[in-house]
């Protein structure tokens, strides 16, 4: 069994709303844990070429305006396979 401390999570979302109850939730089930929160698609997809740490789970909202959802999954996609989780 992983060590909740040690999850590493990172939440996409436009909505400042949902980032927050998205992390609350987490946190209460996986309490210590690191969650990375954007609400800009752009940023976590910077973010993620740049990490030596990558995350256990991405929670992507899917609707979001200028990049959506399957927008960042397929750029996501076309990083080196190092990036890959």
């Amino acid at each position: 069994m992983t060590d909740s401390n040690s999850i590493r999570f990172i939440v996409i979302d436009d909505s400042k709303i949902d980032l927050f109850l998205i992390e609350k939730v987490i946190s209460t089930n996986h309490p210590g844990a690191h969650i990375t929160k954007f609400d800009r698609p752009a940023d976590a997809l910077d973010f993620v070429k740049k990490t030596d740490s990558l995350p256990a789970i991405i929670f992507l909202d899917i609707h979001m305006p200028v990049m959506n959802g399957f927008d960042w999954l397929y750029e996501f996609e076309k990083l080196d396979d190092s990036t890959k989780i």
